[in-house]
């Protein structure tokens, strides 16, 4: 059984919200009070002036009294740079801060026609623990210069062989009343994202409907009899590192109300038998009430970070989407020029988390609590563990066609969410507005191009496209990825064919933009582990300050800028450039303007939803930025 939280014990404050600093300056944040540190570099410094005058006669002595003084001053400040982290976090930290203050926010010029890379296949490498998931390497990217540099390559070598300094465990608690949330910014608020919303009461039982309904689990909330509920157990089960807090925990909410009714947490049953459990239900009030919801929230936001955002929208979306246009479409395919934006450093990005984040070593399992063996059971139950996977789009007896419309086609997919919730909720509303927004333009502009649907069958390159994602997305197992994927779409009409690839086009671009933004866009709860924390010492209601600096760094990640969905037609961020010249370029722009006005009214609407918020009663007294096209980029960011 789980440690039990003393019945007197108070409930975990809500820590404030903290902004990063506006205008961004970097800060190489020093563990030591700064009178401690201006002596210890004087005093580092101290031989520059004894020797300045043998210097000029003798330059070997110049160099070693530059070297020498220099390396200690490093080595004292290296040792004070991020106290308590490991050396692993320290440098990737390190060198993320000085990739973002070097780079400049790209707009659509970089976004040049002439970078896309010819089609061939690409060079893949597997991911860790993720059965038949391979990336290609970061220099396929489209948009990157073609050249080979020494920093390049010493960059690269870097990334690649980071993971195998060793996982160093750092003990430090926070004090009683220590702010987690100033702990963090004062360390990584110079690269730390926004957070946005009103979160001032993080903790209270309203906040958990709150975090539910319109936050990381408005996506996976499902019914159960009279009840709202939201599901972490599936994780309960798999070993952790000793003395961690094992996962898990169901939350119920009364239907009528959306009220929180129980937890109920999946514990050791005890015993003779390995790996039994037990259901054991807690309701507000309960001696273990806070403890249980603290371990519920942090519960989910492991679950959502491995498994809808690592693997579903990067691995199991972005990357075989990416990978599919650049090695089926011509670099002056319609297609493709019309995926270009939306795949924006996709490739990078994901060689990036194959090696910063799911590796073995990498941040994934220093964040995570789960032993080597867990992280290779929670890789493996991963894909059944997508919400609306295999329980909304598999019932039996669907046809290939009724499949691929529960998974592919978005309007299908609410319906049917929302017919087994009783009803819509505000986050499947928005969700449904902001796909028609983009399934409109995609389907505009592919009309361009297919005036029939028969013309998209004698189009060799977009049908072997269409037959690379939809295989890969629909029967990921080795033998189904070795078919011919003109055989993938079976007997479909040409008319379900056209429309299975508008669908499949417009749910990738739903997927990298609003998709991302919910599951991947989380500064809010990355921030303060007395709100989650990725991994928790058994029976404490809040993280380490180690995984308050490696959640942190995380979510840091998602702070490089990239190019924004939103935009002013004939602005900088403009991407018509990338349509092909020819008869439907004036159309295909007449498109685009229409889209971003789309957009921009939808933007305004949201805005308007939000502002209304402190006015609505409970439970629909929050605001909902998901997706609100004015935070949304074009692409998947880390």
């Amino acid at each position: 059984m789980a440690k039990v939280v003393p019945a007197d014990a108070p409930s975990t404050p809500s820590y404030a919200v903290q902004q990063p600093p506006d205008p961004r300056k970097a800060n190489y944040y020093l563990g030591c009070g700064a009178v401690t540190c201006v002596a210890v570099a004087a005093a580092a410094l101290l031989p520059f002036g004894y020797v300045a005058y043998g210097a000029i006669l003798v330059s070997f002595s110049l160099a070693l009294a530059v070297a020498l003084p220099a390396v200690l001053v490093l080595s004292l400040w290296f040792r004070t740079f991020l106290r308590d982290s490991d050396l692993y976090t320290k440098l990737l930290l390190l060198s993320y801060k000085v990739l973002f203050f070097g780079r400049k926010t790209p707009t659509a010029a970089d976004l040049d026609p002439k970078k896309l890379k010819p089609k061939a296949k690409m060079k893949m490498f597997p991911i860790a623990y993720a059965l038949n998931i391979a990336v290609p390497h970061g220099d396929e990217d489209d948009f990157l210069e073609n050249t080979v540099s020494f920093t390049n390559n010493v960059a690269v070598a870097f990334e690649e062989n980071l993971s195998r300094l060793p996982m160093t465990r750092v003990p430090a608690r926070f004090r009683p009343g220590e702010d987690p949330v100033a702990y963090v910014m004062a360390r990584l608020g110079d690269v730390y994202p926004p957070v946005r919303g009103d979160w001032s009461d993080k903790t209270s039982d309203d906040a958990l409907t709150h975090f539910c309904l319109y936050g990381i689990g408005a996506h996976r909330v499902e019914r159960s009899g009279d009840f709202f509920v939201v599901r972490t157990n599936a994780l309960a089960a798999l070993p952790v590192r000793e003395g961690l807090e094992r996962y898990g925990g169901d939350c119920y909410f009364d239907v009528a109300t959306w009220r929180v009714a129980k937890i109920v947490r999946r514990e050791p049953a005890g015993g003779d038998v390995r790996g039994a459990t037990v259901d054991i239900s807690y309701v507000p009030g309960n001696e273990k009430w806070e403890y249980v919801k603290f371990c519920f929230r942090s519960s989910l936001f492991s679950l959502v970070t491995l498994v809808d955002h690592l693997y579903g929208v990067h691995l199991a979306v972005g990357n075989v989407v990416v990978t599919a246009s650049r090695e089926c479409l011509d670099a002056d395919h319609p297609l493709r020029r019309f995926l270009a934006p939306f795949s924006y450093q996709t490739i990078s990005v994901n060689d990036n988390a194959r090696n910063n984040l799911i590796n073995p070593r990498s941040m994934g399992p220093r964040n995570f609590a789960f032993t080597e063996e867990g992280l290779q059971l929670a890789w493996a139950a991963a894909p059944s563990l997508v919400f609306g996977g295999p329980e909304l789009a598999g019932d039996a007896g669907l046809d290939d066609g009724r499949l691929f419309a529960a998974l592919f086609d978005r309007r299908v997919y609410v319906d049917r969410v929302t017919e087994k919730l009783g009803g819509s909720t505000p986050y499947w509303d928005q969700a449904s507005e902001y796909h028609g927004i983009v399934k409109g333009f995609a389907k505009a502009y592919l009309d361009c191009y297919y005036a029939t649907p028969d013309a998209l069958l004698d189009d060799a390159q977009a049908m072997h496209f269409l037959g690379e994602c939809v295989g890969q997305l629909t029967r990921p197992s080795a033998a189904d990825l070795t078919k011919d994927p003109s055989t993938v779409l079976g007997a479909l009409s040409a008319a379900a064919t056209y429309d299975l690839l508008v669908n499949t086009v417009s749910r990738y671009c739903d997927i990298v933009t609003a998709g991302h933004e919910q599951v991947g866009t989380v500064p809010v709860y990355a921030q303060d582990v007395s709100f989650c924390s990725f991994r928790w010492p058994e029976g404490e209601m809040m993280g380490t300050k180690q995984t308050a600096i490696t959640q942190a760094t995380l979510m840091a990640f998602t702070s490089m800028p990239m190019p924004m969905l939103l935009c002013e037609p004939g602005s900088s961020g403009d991407w018509t450039h990338l349509f092909l010249d020819g008869p439907q370029k004036p159309t295909l722009d007449a498109h685009f303007a229409a889209f971003q006005a789309a957009l921009a009214a939808f933007s305004a609407k949201c805005d308007a939803y939000d502002a209304a918020a402190a006015d609505r009663p409970f439970p629909h007294c929050f605001g909902l930025s998901t997706f609100n096209p004015k935070y949304l980029e074009t692409s998947v960011s880390v």
